[in-house]
């Protein structure tokens, strides 16, 4: 059964710019509660708004590590923290200037869940990132992916997925969209996401989340 987060956390992820529909979050929010405490990743937060989802579920006594290039600008990395820091069951927040792979090769400790977000979702990027992450995740921990499904224009994503599976390491975690459709629907919770997140020609808000779970 979906779990919908306070109306609160949802309207913050709203006004916050970023490219991800109200859909996705909640699914993403969903999966992220599925995630034992311990460190948590977020690979491309941009501004913040799936970010706001990870912090709004995390597991209590959980770090939230932050990657973004654009940290760099201090006042875009100040705005992100603030937009997360305040959630109680989140014990520390680690920001990253820099790409995922140099930043990857850093973090010695297990991680119990990762958000793949970052660049362009580019066969390069997509690549060089899953070898330095594939065997860090516990058991138990989950992957989740942005820019994933059937019909994603990003397939190199798909490529990856598809590939963890079968290394027999990874299972799917099942999403139950059309639950989450109805209830967005319902509720018009799409009216007012600040997203450039758009597909016209799909018949429902876009559901490019997939997720894993480390065997």
């Amino acid at each position: 059964m979906i779990k919908y987060p306070p109306i609160e956390v949802i309207n913050q992820f709203k006004k916050t710019f970023g490219a991800m529909s109200v859909v996705e979050g909640l699914a993403l929010y969903n999966i992220c509660l599925q995630a034992p405490k311990g460190e948590w990743v977020e690979l491309g937060s941009h501004r913040g708004k799936s970010s706001t989802m990870l912090a709004a579920a995390i597991e209590e006594g959980s770090s939230l590590h932050l990657v973004e290039p654009e940290f760099e600008d201090k006042e875009w990395q100040d705005e992100v923290v603030e937009n997360v820091a305040n959630f109680e069951n989140l014990s520390l927040v680690i920001t990253y200037p820099d790409y995922s792979t140099n930043v990857l090769p850093t973090i010695f400790k297990d991680l119990s869940f990762l958000f793949v977000d970052s660049g362009n979702h580019g066969e390069e990027i997509v690549q060089s990132e899953k070898p330095l992450y594939e065997n860090k995740i516990v058991h138990g921990g989950i992957i989740a992916f942005h820019d994933y499904g059937e019909k994603s224009q990003f397939t190199a994503v798909k490529k990856a997925y598809e590939e963890l599976v079968n290394t027999g390491n990874y299972e799917p975690i099942e999403i139950n969209w059309n639950e989450i459709f109805d209830y967005v629907a319902k509720n018009n919770l799409e009216e007012g996401n600040n997203s450039w997140h758009l597909y016209p020609q799909l018949p429902h808000p876009p559901n490019f989340i997939g997720a894993l779970r480390r065997k």
